[in-house]
């Protein structure tokens, strides 16, 4: 049997710092890029209010870190 790879991936994540948590998701084309800006969907604490988006970068082939919070 062959083995299949998706044309894209759903990529939901919530985010646990110091001064809160907060909750992003996009839907990741493959390949992927090199950077996604995932859209913030919520959060608690500082980030109650939070807008905008989480850059990632790869980190392996079905994982990614964050690199920084653009408000």
């Amino acid at each position: 049997m062959a083995t299949q790879h998706p044309a894209a991936l759903q990529c939901v994540g919530t985010f646990s710092l110091p001064e809160g948590q907060f909750a992003a998701q996009a839907l990741l084309h493959l390949p992927a890029p090199s950077y996604v800006d995932v859209g913030i969907t919520g959060g608690s604490g500082d980030y109650r209010n939070a807008r905008g988006c989480v850059r990632t970068v790869p980190a392996g082939d079905t994982e990614r870190h964050f690199v920084h919070l653009k408000r």
